[in-house]
């Protein structure tokens, strides 16, 4: 425990009521649409440098052994 009263932060600080102002659903529904964005980021990402190196045929290169 700190000197505060509250469990320290990730940087040693104390942060006891830095989400109190939201409630669960709130939390719930930005954590999802966190979670949504991330995923169609990371797939749109892939599909892309995916279609890159196919276009580049480094994809369907074989190591010749």
């Amino acid at each position: 425990m700190v000197a505060g009263g509250g469990p320290p932060g990730l940087l040693g600080v104390p942060t006891p009521n830095l989400l109190a102002r939201f409630d669960d659903a709130m939390v719930l529904f930005a954590l999802c649409a966190a979670t949504a964005v991330l995923t169609l980021g990371g797939v749109a990402i892939f599909r892309t440098l995916k279609r890159a190196a196919r276009g580049r045929g480094l994809i369907d290169q074989t190591t010749g052994s």
